[in-house]
């Protein structure tokens, strides 16, 4: 489980540059998502911009509001989310995500607050994917060929040739995903089948190779996203599901360039406070949170250069009370070079 340091830590380097921007955030082409099965993508994260996203967003929004009265439950969040964007989220955190979202006690949400949560939607939607992965491997099934004992095979013929593609049992599947994200995604083994429902699986039939990485690069975006929900969790010390300038100045004492008063701090929420509220919610924390591309930058403004040692990380932590372990730097240090950058961290934090 990461530790509460390893995420504040986090929240810092991905808050730096950020915090001392003297002007509303906007979100380029270049940060949006098009991840959707239809590649409807994210223009702007700002309110009521792009009427043609929005249009769409609309679409979505109404094709799974299904009894038409402007109004989508947990259950039809998560099917919007799987099958419109190709994210997952629990039921059990889809409640979480309406409540934080809509802040009225209520367990719907309507258009306005679904558009919202589009910087959420950023984070489950987003992938890091390889230009190999996902690949199904192939291989000729002759006289004396020792196929892999670990995977089931589904044989199949192409062009004359006998091929197998690699396959796992559900079994296999729910053993394999519960041991990567049990409390991380998963608060039970039961909500598996939420997974399985949305893939429509028959529980006879194989689970792709394919399809399986698939799925775990969803759990990867999902978790990453409940490690956000950690971070905004230990700076809401009245637990109201808001960051007001005097909860968020604790996160602006660590950044060096900003002196850390509530001034301040409300100047870095109106860059991010995109319902003009004066505080910050959960959407809006994650927003602040979304790494731009040139995210390294942030390091450097901190620590002065792309890579430090794990003596350095600490010896800047240490001004604020807290150190992290020796087996959490190596962890973010795997080649025990003693050299770790801003990736090496978030690396860490979404593996975890």
């Amino acid at each position: 489980m990461i530790s509460k340091n390893i995420i504040l830590f986090f929240c810092v380097v991905s808050f730096v540059q950020k915090c001392i921007s003297d002007s509303k955030v906007e979100i380029s082409t270049e940060d949006c998502i098009s991840d959707s099965k239809e590649k409807i993508a994210i223009e702007d994260i700002n309110e009521g911009q792009h009427e043609e996203v929005t249009d769409e967003w609309e679409k979505k929004f109404n094709k799974y509001d299904s009894n038409g009265d402007g109004l989508i439950f947990p259950n039809e969040l998560q099917e919007l989310l799987f099958h419109e964007f190709n994210g997952f989220i629990t039921l059990n955190h889809a409640s979480r995500c309406i409540a934080l979202t809509n802040l009225n006690g209520s367990n719907q949400i309507g258009l306005d607050h679904f558009k919202h949560m589009k910087p959420i939607i950023a984070v489950l939607s987003r992938r890091d994917i390889s230009e190999d992965s996902g690949k199904v491997n192939d291989e000729v099934v002759g006289e004396g060929t020792v196929l892999k004992e670990d995977l089931p095979k589904e044989i199949s013929e192409d062009n004359g040739k006998v091929v197998c593609k690699e396959s796992i049992s559900e079994d296999r599947f729910v053993e394999r995903i519960w041991n990567n994200f049990n409390n991380k995604v998963f608060d039970k083994s039961t909500e598996i089948d939420e997974l399985f429902y949305l893939m429509g699986h028959n529980e006879d039939d194989p689970i792709e190779s394919k399809k399986l990485k698939e799925i775990e690069e969803m759990l990867e975006a999902s978790e990453k996203l409940n490690n956000m929900y950690k971070g905004f969790c230990m700076f809401d010390k009245d637990k109201n599901s808001k960051l007001t300038a005097e909860e968020l100045v604790e996160l602006i004492k660590y950044a060096p360039f900003q002196e850390a008063t509530v001034e301040n701090s409300q100047k870095s929420i109106n860059n991010f406070d995109t319902n003009n509220d004066g505080v910050l919610d959960f959407s809006e924390f994650v927003f602040l949170m979304l790494n731009p591309d040139d995210g390294d930058t942030e390091f450097i403004k901190l620590f002065g250069k792309a890579r430090i040692t794990r003596e350095q990380i600490n010896d800047y932590l240490k001004l604020y009370g807290i150190q992290l372990t020796e087996e959490e730097l190596e962890q973010m240090d795997p080649s025990n070079q003693n050299s770790i950058s801003r990736r090496d961290v978030e690396k860490y934090v979404n593996s975890r």
